[in-house]
């Protein structure tokens, strides 16, 4: 546990071997009632010794007859920077935020796991958002807590969305110390649209299938040509288009350089729907009301 000493307002800190020495206060120059035990007292700087009984050898030397009180810990857990693995790729992973944050590890998973040590043991959680451990909330809790070893993965409600996005890791201890903000601090991670564009159709594909259950047909990148009442016209080209009986609902998952369609709905026979920047369960979830709501 990384310690601070604490001015309790009894009195001033002062070392053994310091000035005042631990002979002046002996003498009754100062009322000292708290000192710093040294390594020349056979004492320890990380421990406060409490004592109201001295006594000095020929060398001057302070020896205490004493109680040991515990130091305040006030310092929030660190990372160890040199522990970070982004894991999900299997083997050895990402290890780039070791030397910098901003140099994107690349994953396929849209919730991928992070590990890494910590200087003291503590409670770990990773979000998507910059913050510390409380306001992240418990839902987003890494395995782990209690020790200085952390797995954590990005749970569906923070899956990543964009080619380009950020990681935070929010840290405390058992005495409740935590940063105002994030402890890791931005950890930049990178998907290819490639990948992100095939979760997006199959999350479509899901939320048909959940929807339709069979006697469906699915065309992919299908091109659709629309003509209204009031003689609009319009054309575009969809990830995923499902006919069923005399209906037809047109989706797109929209990713990198995608730009919408912007197709007009043709009740009751032609329904259209794009995402962007959407998770794989908000997609599958409003597929599936859409067709329900209007098959």
């Amino acid at each position: 546990m990384r310690q601070q000493h604490k001015d309790l307002g009894i009195n001033q800190w002062y070392k053994i071997d310091g000035t005042p020495s631990a002979k002046q206060a002996i003498n009754g120059n100062i009322n000292l009632t708290y000192v710093i035990a040294t390594e020349e007292a056979g004492g320890d700087l990380s421990t406060i010794w409490y004592s109201s009984e001295y006594a000095v050898d020929a060398t001057k030397r302070a020896y205490i007859n004493a109680s040991c009180v515990t130091p305040e810990d006030v310092i929030p857990p660190e990372i160890n920077q040199d522990s970070y693995n982004m894991t999900s790729e299997g083997g050895i992973g990402c290890t780039n935020w070791r030397t910098d944050k901003n140099d994107a590890c690349t994953t396929s998973d849209t919730t991928p796991t992070v590990k890494f040590t910590t200087i003291q043991s503590a409670f770990c959680g990773i979000g998507i958002s910059n913050n510390n451990h409380t306001n992240m909330g418990i839902s987003r809790n890494c395995t782990g807590g209690g020790s200085a070893s952390f797995t954590c993965t990005l749970t569906p409600q923070d899956e990543i969305t964009n080619e380009t996005s950020f990681l935070y890791i929010g840290c405390k201890d058992a005495a409740n110390n935590e940063n105002r903000t994030s402890t890791s601090g931005a950890l930049r991670i990178s998907i290819h649209t490639s990948d992100l564009e095939s979760i997006g159709r199959g999350a479509i594909e899901s939320g048909i299938q959940n929807a339709l259950g069979s006697g469906y047909t699915i065309y992919t990148d299908q091109k659709i040509y629309a003509r209204n009442a009031a003689n609009q016209q319009a054309v575009g080209v969809f990830d995923k288009v499902v006919k069923w009986m005399n209906k037809v609902w047109a989706f797109n998952a929209l990713t990198g350089n995608d730009t919408a369609v912007g197709m007009f709905n043709i009740t009751p026979v032609l329904y259209t729907l794009e995402f962007q920047n959407s998770t794989n369960s908000t997609v599958n979830n409003t597929v599936y009301q859409l067709i329900m709501a209007t098959k």
